[in-house]
């Protein structure tokens, strides 16, 4: 008789045989963690598995006891899925970062074309930038490349409100350091 999902689970709960009981549920589950690991184009494939087994491992422990093969199975798909969408977010948000502070790069480099106010400006960017943290520097380069307060927002998890407020007080500590 082949073993059950319900029946591995238990087991490991027991603490039975638990390192080959969670290496038959990985074994079991293995084509969907392939389906998402593929669709995870920020990661290696081989990391995307490895990340998908731990949330497997996951739900493994934190089931509580099922009647139902189904729900079990449910439940251990559902802990791949939310670690999927969860690692899918990270990287929207990581790889957006990464295209806007390139382009603002580009734009805040000195050129040999640049006449002196414009390095002067850029010089007083570059020093504020240093003094400032991760989230002040990504309004920083909101405002230079005028992204609007809403869409900043957007991009950057936070409110309008707090978007505003930040650029209100460097916009301050820039007249300042002038």
């Amino acid at each position: 008789m082949e073993q059950t999902v319900n029946q591995a689970i238990m087991e490991c709960k027991a603490g039975k045989n638990r390192e080959g009981n969670l290496n038959w549920i990985i074994q079991k589950f293995q084509p969907v963690i392939c389906k998402y690991a593929g669709k995870l184009y920020s990661l290696e494939y081989e990391d995307a598995v490895q990340e998908l087994n731990e949330a497997l491992i996951m739900a493994v422990v934190s089931i509580d006891v099922c009647n139902a093969e189904g729900q079990s199975i449910a439940y251990l798909v559902k802990g791949i899925k939310l670690k999927f969408y969860e690692l899918r977010r990270k990287s929207i948000v990581e790889y957006e970062y990464r295209m806007h502070s390139e382009q603002i790069d580009v734009n805040t480099n000195i050129t040999c074309t640049d006449d002196y106010s414009e390095i002067e400006w850029k010089l007083e960017l570059k020093k504020l930038k240093d003094k400032s943290s991760p989230m002040e520097c990504h309004i920083i380069d909101g405002m230079v490349w005028e992204i609007s307060d809403v869409e900043l927002a957007d991009l950057l998890h936070v409110s309008r409100q707090y978007i505003n407020r930040k650029r209100r007080q460097l916009m301050k500590r820039l007249k300042d350091q002038i």
